[in-house]
């Protein structure tokens, strides 16, 4: 089942159900999303066509990498976004105090940052029908993405802390974006 049939699409917990897809979850107005608008820069000189659907699965993308990566973050401040259904499916409790040490989070963090690759590449495949040349900036943010969410696997969830992806990583991602397509 795709993340935006299980609601990650219109909001997590707390969030407006009637947000704009696409804008973190409805937690900003609408147009303030920093990939929105590297989205937006490239996609609407290639064709306003696909603009949506590319920015609905983008965005996706990042809400949900952001809620992976900022769990232990949100749970000092009183928060919790992840999705009730995988709270529930994870016996994860409502409490955001009790939420960091729960022996489940790890494969719940796991769960979501699947849901979060599925919808960086379904994005890529919209983005691949489009010039490589002017959607750059979704080109980088995904690679970036996909580094932060391979740090925290490779830790297997458990560091509550925000992920340090190194700077060579970042800069990598950035020329490949710049010098080449992305490989088919």
């Amino acid at each position: 089942m795709p993340a935006a049939d299980r609601g990650y699409g219109v909001g997590c917990r707390r969030a407006d159900p009637r947000a704009e897809p696409g804008t973190a979850a409805g937690l900003l107005p609408a147009g303030r999303g920093r990939g929105r608008h590297a989205v937006d820069a490239g996609v609407r000189r290639a064709g306003r066509c696909c603009l949506r659907s590319v920015r609905h699965r983008h965005g996706e993308g990042l809400q949900l990498a952001n809620i992976v990566r900022d769990v232990g973050e949100d749970a000092a401040e009183g928060r919790i976004y992840l999705p009730d259904d995988l709270l529930a499916r994870f016996g994860l409790p409502d409490d955001p105090a009790a939420l960091p040490r729960h022996p489940a989070l790890p494969q719940a963090r796991a769960a979501l940052a699947a849901d979060a690759r599925a919808a960086f590449a379904r994005s890529r495949a919209e983005l691949s029908a489009l010039d490589w040349r002017v959607v750059r900036p979704a080109l980088v943010m995904h690679a970036v993405y996909d580094r932060m969410l391979q740090v925290l696997a490779d830790d297997g969830f458990h560091a509550l802390d925000r992920p340090k992806v190194g700077r060579l990583s970042k800069i990598g991602a950035v020329l490949r974006a710049l010098l080449w397509p992305p490989a088919a």
